[in-house]
């Protein structure tokens, strides 16, 4: 009987979390699996107690103790039922056995897509998976009902569906790039796995133009505009508002963690907030600035989660579950912040992620620190913080010819 166990790579990636690898010993000889999954080497328990191998430190620790869970139980009835058949293989070859059970059989394009959207949410890329499963269902629809092997895909089969995605769907020039490129990954990734003989190389490198689209943001002026702006406490609009202002004085805080953000995020006199970031993994530690206070002031401390956008139960709720309980909670405040856009006279479609755009311009024209600003983003490189300044500017912020001519 081969024993599993848990292990962490010895190699830690650039963010400093290791690699979760399934250990299979047999006959004293070891092999490993690779889980898929990250996790600081603190957040690991050593003792390995199963069901119990992240610590309640890490972020999503129950769900990724229930995907290992998962895995290691489907890999022990796996090698049982092998080794019932084949009781003199070595470790090696019954790891070979397992992962070829687990490649792709199908060279249908829907088939192999599923099982593509199945393995990222197995692999805790829920929000990955939801998005792509959109692209998923838009091809299932331009193939109209048509079996399509992988092999047989053509250029004229990524051209037409983006004609398709122009014309029935009405998606803009970036959406559509977007989706085509989701295409592309797909069937790079069947090839990878043999289902494809030979790639064909226009499919490959089928390129769609895309359009600079200028960031929306607000300046000074209109946030001030939104902080005096009187509105019945309690309403939906009122609740948007704080929303909104939360974020942007938060360091341009995602909706996806200010819904999720509990009084235990904060120290007891509310001074300190400590959360992470469910996008990137990463912490993030700010001093909350009197603004801030003033709008947690407004909330009851009876519910768990501040601003109670989310459910009670959101924490024991699958993760495609809670992915869309966000997208609706999301969606529902940005119908309201058109309101408070509206009453506020400011002639902008705003968004709840509009608060982060906000923070970095903001931010950067008043410290003219772009390392200051990428550290509040977490942005993993500092370009990536210039090229999000830059996209935020616009000709009639500054007359740079007027001040070099006149």
């Amino acid at each position: 009987m081969a024993s599993i166990n848990l292990e962490l790579n010895s190699k830690a990636d650039a963010d400093g979390r290791h690699g979760i690898l399934i250990r299979l010993t047999l006959e004293r000889k070891k092999a490993r699996i690779n889980s898929g999954k990250k996790v600081k080497k603190k957040d690991f328990n050593t003792a390995k107690k199963y069901g119990k191998w992240i610590r309640s430190s890490a972020p999503n620790y129950d769900l990724l103790n229930l995907q290992l869970k998962k895995q290691v139980d489907e890999i022990e009835a796996f090698t049982s039922q092998y080794l019932l058949e084949k009781p003199y293989v070595t470790v090696k070859e019954l790891v070979e056995a397992y992962q070829e059970s687990k490649r792709p059989q199908s060279d249908d394009w829907l088939k192999f897509f599923d099982r593509e959207i199945q393995k990222y949410k197995d692999h805790g890329k829920t929000r990955f998976a939801i998005r792509i499963e959109v692209v998923r269902n838009k091809w299932a629809e331009f193939l109209d009902g048509k079996a399509l092997p992988l092999q047989e895909t053509s250029l004229a089969h990524i051209s037409d569906f983006e004609s398709f995605l122009k014309t029935n769907k009405k998606n803009a020039p970036n959406t559509v790039a977007g989706n085509i490129k989701v295409i592309k990954q797909i069937y790079r990734t069947a090839a990878k796995h043999g289902l494809i003989e030979k790639p064909n190389t226009q499919v490959l490198s089928y390129a769609v133009k895309t359009t600079i689209v200028q960031r929306d943001k607000l300046t000074e002026t209109e946030i001030a505009t939104l902080e005096q702006l009187e509105l019945p406490k309690g309403t939906q609009v009122w609740h948007a508002r704080n929303c909104f202002l939360f974020a942007f004085y938060c360091a341009g805080m995602r909706f996806s963690d200010l819904a999720m953000l509990c009084w235990d995020n904060f120290s007891d006199d509310r001074s300190r907030l400590t959360y992470i970031m469910s996008k990137t993994g990463k912490g993030q530690t700010l001093k909350v600035p009197t603004k801030a206070k003033d709008i947690l002031n407004l909330y009851s401390t009876k519910s768990d989660y501040v601003f109670q956008l989310v459910p009670k139960d959101f924490n024991d709720l699958e993760p495609d579950r809670r992915i869309r309980h966000l997208n609706s909670a999301n969606t529902l405040i940005n119908r309201y912040l058109k309101e408070v856009t509206s009453k506020a006279r400011i002639k902008k479609r705003i968004s709840m992620h509009t608060a982060r755009h906000s923070f970095a311009y903001i931010g950067f024209k008043k410290t003219k620190d772009p390392v200051a600003i990428q550290s509040m983003l977490k942005h993993n490189k500092l370009k990536e913080t210039q090229d999000y300044i830059i996209s935020l500017a616009n000709e009639e912020e500054r007359d740079i010819l007027g001040e070099i001519f006149e």
